[in-house]
């Protein structure tokens, strides 16, 4: 049990860290506006979408030639 509660106050902590700092970020206006403009957030979103499309037919072939 001694690590399983030490485990927890490291996860609790992680999430106090995590949430204080998005909460100071959000008090600065941090979040108001995008730092990306539209259209690189498009390109961005393409090439993702184009590269997992791609890693899915190569790994569906590839199993198909074993």
């Amino acid at each position: 049990m001694y690590g399983m509660a030490q485990s927890l106050n490291v996860s609790v902590a992680t999430g106090v860290i995590l949430y204080e700092a998005q909460r100071q970020r959000e008090e600065k206006g941090m979040y108001k506006k995008p730092s990306l403009t539209e259209e690189e957030m498009e390109n961005i979103l393409k090439k993702w979408a184009t590269e997992g499309v791609i890693k899915d037919k190569i790994g569906k072939s590839a199993v198909k030639h074993f």
